[in-house]
Formats: C-alpha cells, sequence, structure tokens
C-alpha cells in the first residue's frame, strides 16, 4: 500500500516540479503560539525562507501581559501544582511579555537563524478595531533603528480576516504579489529529479518512522535505478535540510541520524517540558528521589538524566535514538548537556540543562558586587541583538569546561553566581550576568591575577566558538560599564563604555578610569 501511495505521489511531484519550469511548490507552516513552543521555533527557520508576520493592530504594544493563574488540577499534588506548566507560570523566558517584546522576538529569531530580514511580509490583523495610537510605519522604523529591519516599509498591509470583501479581496492579493516577487528574488537552482523521489519517500515513511538511521537512506538507494555517491547523498540531505524538509547536520555524533518529521521533534521536546500527561503520572511516582528531580527541573532547568530517558520512552522513542535527539536538541538551543552538576543535597548530576524552564531570578548581594575588593565590570556588547539562546549555552559551556560550578545552586535564568577553580587555586567568586545586548563577567571580593588572565582568556574563548553557531553576523564589542552600581539591570547596555571611546552615553560624561584598571588590562578582541 505504501509503494503504490508513493508511486502515484512521486508522479504528480515531478508533473508539478518538472511539467512548467514556472511553477513553484510552497510548503506553508504555521508557528504554534503557546509559550512551550517559543522555545524551538528556531527549529523551522531557513535562509530561504518567506515570513509572514502578523500583528494584532487591536492590542496596546507597550502592554505586558499579565499572568493569570489557572484553575489548579486537583490530581497534582499542591506542592507542586503552580509550578510545573511552561506556559502557565510565571518568570520564564517566554511569559509576560508585551506585544512589542513578541514582535521584535520574531524579528531577531529572523534575523539570527535566518539570516536575514529581507524576505518578511509584514501584516496588521483586526483592521475594524485597530487602535487610534497604532502607526505601523512608526514600528517598522523603531525596529529599523535597532538593525532589525534592513529597509523601511512605507505600506505595510492591514487586514480583516474576520470578513471577507473586496476589501479583503485586494489585501490578500497583495499578499500573494508580495510573495511572487519575494520568490522571483529567490536563488533558484536544478535539482536532479530523482531528489524529488526521495522526498516522495520521505514525507510517507515519515507517518511511521519519524527519525531514521542514515545506513536505512543508503539501503533505499540500494532499491531504486539510479546510483548516489555519499557525497551526493550528504548534498540532498543538506538541501532537505535548508529547505525546512527535514532535520540533518553533517557533523559528528549528528550524522549518523536524520529527523523526518520536524512536528514531532518539536513535540517530543514539548512532552519534556510541557506536557501535562507525563507530569500527572510522574508526580504520582512513589520513588521519592524523581519526584524531587522533577521538582528541581521546573524550577532550576535541569533535568536528571535518567528522568529524561524515562520521559522519552514514555513518548514511545526506543532508547538508541534519546542520546542523538538530546544532541539535536541542543544543537538547535533548546537544551544543554550538563557533567556533574551540582544540586541542593550536595551531591551531583549528569542531565540536561533547559533554559527556557528556569524561573530563577539573578539576586546578586549590592553589598558584594559594589565592594571595592570587586573587580570593574567586564562586558561584552553585541552591535544588534543578542541570540536568546547565547547565555544558556555559555553557562553550560562553562561549567562543563570543569572549571566553573554554581555558588549555592544559584544557576538563574539572567545571571549566575560560580565559583571557578583552577590548578588547585583557590576558587574565587565570579557573577556572569545578561541583559538585552550584552554579557558581563565580574569577580567578586578579593582575586588575583591569575586566575583573572585564565578567566579573561576562556569566556573569550567561548564567546568567539558559540559566535560560530548563527547566520548572521553575530559581532560584539569589548568593554566596561562605568560603574559598578550600573550593573545587573535590565538597562545596563545604556552604560557600556567601550576602550575606544571612553564615554559612557547613559552618564553623558567620560571614564577615564579605563585606562588605570589593570585587572582586566589585558583582555586582547
Amino acid at each position: 500500500m505504501l509503494e503504490e501511495e508513493f508511486e502515484e505521489r512521486n508522479k504528480r511531484n515531478l508533473k508539478l516540479r518538472f511539467g512548467n519550469k514556472d511553477d513553484v511548490v510552497l510548503d506553508v507552516l504555521d508557528f504554534a503560539g503557546q509559550g512551550e513552543y517559543y522555545a524551538s521555533h528556531q527549529t523551522y527557520i531557513r535562509k530561504d525562507a518567506i515570513f509572514i508576520l502578523a500583528i494584532d493592530t487591536s492590542k496596546d504594544f507597550n502592554q505586558r501581559k499579565k499572568h493569570k493563574e489557572r484553575e489548579e488540577n486537583k490530581s497534582i499534588p499542591e506542592a507542586v501544582n503552580k509550578n510545573l506548566f511552561l506556559c502557565d507560570r510565571p518568570g520564564v523566558a517566554f511569559t509576560c511579555w508585551s506585544p512589542k517584546d513578541y514582535f521584535y522576538y520574531w524579528l531577531k529569531t529572523i534575523q539570527i537563524h535566518g539570516g536575514s530580514s529581507e524576505r518578511i511580509i509584514f501584516i496588521g490583523t483586526h483592521e475594524d478595531e485597530k487602535r487610534k495610537d497604532f502607526n505601523f510605519v512608526h514600528l517598522l522604523n523603531d525596529a529599523m533603528a535597532e538593525n532589525l529591519v534592513t529597509k523601511a516599509y512605507s505600506k505595510p498591509i492591514i487586514i480583516d480576516l474576520c470578513r471577507y470583501d473586496e476589501v479583503t479581496e485586494e489585501a490578500l492579493t497583495e499578499i500573494k504579489n508580495e510573495i511572487c516577487m519575494l520568490i522571483n528574488k529567490c536563488r533558484r537552482e536544478n535539482r536532479p529529479a530523482k531528489w524529488v523521489t526521495f522526498s516522495s519517500r520521505f514525507e510517507i515513511i515519515k507517518r511511521k518512522y519519524p527519525i531514521i538511521k542514515i545506513e536505512d537512506v543508503l539501503e533505499m538507494i540500494d532499491h531504486f535505478d539510479f546510483e548516489m555517491s555519499d557525497t551526493e547523498v550528504a548534498d540532498m540531505l543538506h538541501f532537505f535540510h535548508t529547505s525546512g524538509k527535514i532535520i540533518f547536520f553533517n557533523m559528528s555524533r549528528l550524522q549518523d541520524i536524520l529527523i523526518l518529521d520536524i512536528q514531532w521533534f518539536i513535540d517530543c521536546f514539548k512532552h519534556i517540558i510541557a506536557d501535562r500527561q507525563h507530569v500527572e503520572e510522574d508526580c504520582r511516582i512513589v520513588d521519592v528521589k524523581d519526584q524531587k528531580m522533577l521538582r528541581n527541573f521546573h524550577e532550576k532547568g535541569v533535568l536528571e538524566i535518567s528522568l529524561y530517558k524515562k520521559l522519552l520512552t514514555q513518548k514511545g522513542i526506543s532508547k538508541q535514538y534519546q542520546n542523538t535527539l538530546g544532541e539535536y536538541q541542543s544543537k538547535l538551543g533548546m537544551m544543554f548537556y550538563v557533567q556533574n552538576y551540582e544540586i541542593d543535597d550536595g551531591s551531583s548530576i549528569d542531565g540536561w540543562y533547559v533554559p527556557s524552564i528556569n524561573t530563577q531570578e539573578f539576586k546578586p548581594s549590592n553589598a558584594r558586587y559594589r565592594s571595592n575588593e570587586s573587580s570593574q565590570i567586564l562586558c561584552f556588547k553585541f552591535k544588534d541583538y543578542l541570540p536568546y539562546d547565547f547565555f544558556g549555552r555559555l553557562i553550560v559551556a562553562c561549567v562543563n569546561s570543569g572549571h566553573w560550578h554554581p555558588y549555592d545552586f544559584r544557576l538563574c535564568k539572567a545571571g549566575a553566581d560560580m565559583c571557578y577553580q583552577k590548578s588547585g587555586n583557590e576558587g574565587e567568586q565570579i557573577y556572569l550576568f545578561t541583559s538585552k545586548r550584552i554579557v558581563t563577567v565580574q569577580f567578586i571580593g578579593k582575586h588575583s591575577e591569575q586566575n583573572g588572565q585564565e578567566v579573561k582568556q576562556e569566556i573569550l574563548t567561548i564567546v568567539r566558538q558559540l559566535v560560530q553557531f548563527y547566520s548572521c553576523s553575530t559581532e560584539y564589542e569589548l568593554g566596561f560599564l562605568c560603574r559598578k552600581e550600573e550593573g545587573y539591570k535590565e538597562n545596563s547596555v545604556n552604560h557600556f563604555v567601550s576602550k575606544r571611546y571612553k564615554f559612557c552615553q547613559g552618564c553623558s560624561q567620560p571614564c577615564d578610569w579605563v585606562d588605570t584598571e589593570s585587572f582586566w588590562k589585558e583582555v586582547r578582541i
């Protein structure tokens, strides 16, 4: 039955794609709006995609979303009931945002993972309820000032999809024309007909096998009338990945597996972080240790490895794929593997850190970080935008180096209170922090010159490696905050002082101490 369906589908696709050289086949995807999906949207972002960004013109763009308590589920123990579900809990990475926050999120995500904002069509909805103070052009120009949009848009499309009349039809026609115009600007390349054969085969296979081994692909080739070299197979899979058909990375630990069903992959992640069924079941398990690990995960974002495997087994994922699935999610910035992570009973665990789950607020000690004994605050300022998953990647890279561990388990969503210890030296306290476009580093209390040089070099090396993950140019500048008092705030970026200009925009005055701060002086950009 599958073979007959495959042959019929293959004939249709070949006729559609090669019957007329001007024909174009588009795969349309509607992104989910629930909070638990926001940590995984980058999975679908591709360089050659066209994006339609819909904006509700009836909403106050600066009004932050208030958290609404859901009705308590009596089947879940009260002690953990209020801290379980990502989209229902205050304090996680993607909740309580304003419409403008979400708008900027999408622009940044498209830029970071798609590499450009030139293929975005902006559409305003709810025309009949449009606010009088809503100005689409001003909104886009503000985004352009933040380097989130690369050109001025003088005529965004505003439409009321709740009705269908001549005005609506004209707006829909305009949207179609915009899509056609962007398609014509896209680079077109001829692909072998046998690749289309594989595309059709994958569409059918993924219904039963959402994830397969590369050796299964090679076995398929043996049953076809054509031959393909290993290089051509890799090129074909790379093409399917870049066009959003599959997920495949031709790199160590990932190249032996390919994911055919991207939505299944996303749902696996959602199952781990927010699925109500497994939460209810796991809360009833007798094992006290597992209950404690589950609570720790939903508070701090660290999922012990055995519990991770138990959740995936419950999802029906065989053990042979569980580690690779985690590696793929790590590659895409959804979660990261940590080793020897210390927990509150003094023991350590291996597991997966999911930054989007972490609700811990970073509350540095004012007396400590403002002390004369503490160093000035070293600052990485990113030119246009800081990727949302960057700080999580940075923290995990530090922890996995073996030289860092959190003090009092203080691994927070926007900061970390860390102990740095290397080569048998006495451990030193360091604050790592992020806000808007900056990442900061500060030694707390007494600190040695030797450890200072090691930390500077280690952090700089990690940052240089991490910026290679993203499609766009992620440029940054190294400098300081003008005063310790300006650290650890949402607007700390306004008090960035570069080594070149030595001027603080936030204070509107020069900052001469940059030349005399010997502790950070030898940092090389």
